[in-house]
């Protein structure tokens, strides 16, 4: 069974987007989540603090089993092992939320209140590395598919109970965060030439006029796609917060009019 679950890459059939495999891994996860999350509802500061620390102790040791393996499986490619991919990011912000103070502790919850929702539901859909490399039950397949539950699942634990707010003053907080570990990914991507971020090369993205686009302009390419990190993930997660709050308290106004 180890030797299944930890086979050298191209030894089984990988799982495949959208198989029969993944699409019940994904929804038995989200359906999962879901379930937590109902049970998380009014959880106190104090207790998610906790889950924040475990998460971050979690992720670090199992990352640091997938660098492991990497490395002694021959995955040398800074892309396979070194976790300064987009979503990587939760390593190092519930590190900042669950350990850190002040700033620091802002800059992390700022990462996982709205970014982490956004990147842990992308992966769930249309998981483009893991799984098309790896059958389901190998450690890469079923750690990616945890790892980015658990993003969601933290993500969603602080924006449904209100930690940290998405506001326009603390979008800061997020590009304070955010900057240095892009900046890390694109350094990286140019003495090595790897794909950290996914800000060399949209690789498996299923968008044609991104690759149309890195055809045309590596400059333009990257610079779109930091754009779109550094606005889409932290405001995607605002503007439904809010519209669902509008949308209730529209609702509340109108059953007091009606009494």
């Amino acid at each position: 069974m180890f030797d299944i679950i930890f086979a050298p890459k191209g030894e089984y059939p990988p799982c495949g987007i959208f198989s029969a495999a993944h699409i019940i891994t994904a929804s038995t996860l989200i359906l999962l989540v879901a379930v937590l999350l109902y049970f998380s509802r009014g959880m106190s500061e104090k207790n998610a603090v906790k889950i924040t620390k475990a998460v971050f102790l979690t992720v670090a040791v199992l990352e640091s089993v997938k660098i492991i393996y990497c490395l002694s499986s021959g995955q040398t490619a800074f892309d396979s092992f070194v976790p300064l991919h987009y979503c990587s990011l939760l390593i190092y912000s519930s590190g900042f939320a669950g350990f850190g103070r002040g700033f620091i502790r802002e800059c992390g919850r700022s990462f996982l209140t709205g970014a982490s929702v956004i990147g842990g539901m992308a992966f769930l859909i249309y998981p483009s590395t893991s799984i098309t490399m790896f059958p389901i039950y190998h450690f890469q397949s079923m750690y990616s598919m945890l790892f980015h539950s658990l993003m969601i699942y933290l993500g969603m634990l602080y924006l449904i109970n209100g930690y940290f707010s998405l506001s326009v003053e603390n979008y800061k907080y997020y590009m304070a965060f955010f900057i240095p570990f892009a900046t890390a990914a694109m350094l990286l991507n140019a003495v090595f030439g790897c794909n950290l971020m996914f800000l060399r090369e949209p690789y498996n993205i299923p968008v044609p006029f991104l690759s149309e686009l890195r055809d045309f302009s590596q400059f333009l390419y990257t610079a779109l796609i930091l754009f779109l990190y550094s606005l889409l993930p932290y405001f995607i997660p605002k503007f439904v917060k809010d519209l669902f709050l509008r949308i209730s308290e529209n609702k509340s106004e109108k059953v007091q009019a009606d009494k």
